[in-house]
């Protein structure tokens, strides 16, 4: 909304009778007929084509707009007006109407007058519509829960914390889509980052605007700070003795993360043969057995070389890293009693 709203703490202030920003009812009027033109139904906003209409201005954008410039209106047939379109798309809950009730009682012990009312009820539904908007354009379905709207009316000043719960919302996306494909080797993370990356960038040239710089500056951070296998392999601080290859591949193989091979002796064959290993079978079985044995029976395998392997698992075989932190734990007490 405005540029220059004062703030406390997560909140900004509106001053109903000190706006930054007037509008005549005669731009008012001209805008909400821009805004609503070509609309003849509800929109679906799962549906992306239904957010572009062929024109310079996509219709997420006259959306946008109509939200912004409601809390402009002081004329309350133009605030029914654009009103009535919200609910009819969907971003006006029940919930919001409650605020009228509160206002018509109000209003009718003279605590605000006619025009107030209206004022308050444009800024109300414009800073509600806007988060319904949000809800429904930028929120990842699973993402967790952003911080709740809260609009608070105190004299003559609205309070509003719609900024904040934007970036709620935005941090939260971050933090799920960070959280998914984390579960992912180091190759497949740096694919969805930069199909999602793609993605934004074109979204952003399209629209030409920055309002995604936010995620695109994180998502490139935490691509470039991705090391993948292959220069993992070949740093020669991270070679690992046979020993340590057998235990590598029990725990691939115990959290299933081996897809080759139906029988214990394929997947060997195709383990030593993607990592380059240099030995027999036979005698990777044989280090397989006593790590394993150490591991699970004599609970006396060298915690360092677990903690070792922890890079090239996460790199690789992301599935396993629970498994080898709870034997790390197991080991650790079993060690100190």
């Amino acid at each position: 909304m405005e540029n220059n709203q004062p703030k406390t703490k997560d909140f900004e202030l509106i001053d109903i009778d000190n706006r930054d920003e007037n509008y005549s009812n005669e731009d008012i009027f001209y805008g909400l007929v821009w805004c609503l033109g070509g609309f003849n139904g509800g929109i679906n906003f799962k549906d992306e084509k239904n957010f572009y209409d062929g024109e310079e201005v996509t219709v997420l954008q006259r959306i946008q707009c109509l939200c912004y410039i409601i809390s402009y209106i002081t004329d309350i047939d133009f605030l029914k007006q654009a009103l009535s379109f919200l609910k009819m798309i969907g971003l006006i809950h029940e919930k919001d109407i409650d605020l009228e009730k509160y206002l018509i009682s109000a209003y009718s012990q003279g605590f605000y007058s006619e025009t107030d009312t209206v004022k308050i009820m444009a800024i109300f539904y414009s800073l509600t519509s806007r988060h319904n908007l949000n809800s429904k354009t930028l929120r990842f379905p699973k993402s967790e829960a952003p911080k709740a709207l809260e609009i608070k009316i105190k004299n003559r000043v609205i309070e509003h914390n719609l900024t904040e719960v934007e970036s709620s919302i935005r941090r939260n996306n971050l933090l799920q889509f960070e959280d998914v494909i984390s579960k992912e080797s180091i190759i497949e993370q740096k694919k969805s980052i930069d199909k999602w990356l793609r993605a934004l960038l074109k979204f952003t040239l399209f629209k030409n605007t920055n309002f995604l710089d936010l995620e695109i500056n994180y998502l490139e951070k935490i691509s470039n700070h991705l090391i993948e296998p292959e220069k993992l392999n070949n740093d020669s601080d991270q070679t690992f003795s046979i020993m340590e290859w057998a235990t590598i591949f029990y725990y691939a193989d115990e959290t299933e993360s081996l897809s080759d091979g139906k029988t214990k002796k394929e997947r060997m064959n195709s383990f030593l043969e993607d990592n380059n290993i240099n030995t027999t079978v036979k005698s990777f079985k044989n280090k397989y057995h006593i790590a394993t044995k150490r591991i699970n029976n004599v609970n006396d395998y060298p915690i360092k070389k677990l903690k070792l392997i922890i890079p090239f698992m996460k790199s690789k075989y992301s599935k396993s890293i629970t498994k080898i932190e709870n034997d790390i734990d197991f080991l650790t007490n079993e060690l100190s009693d």
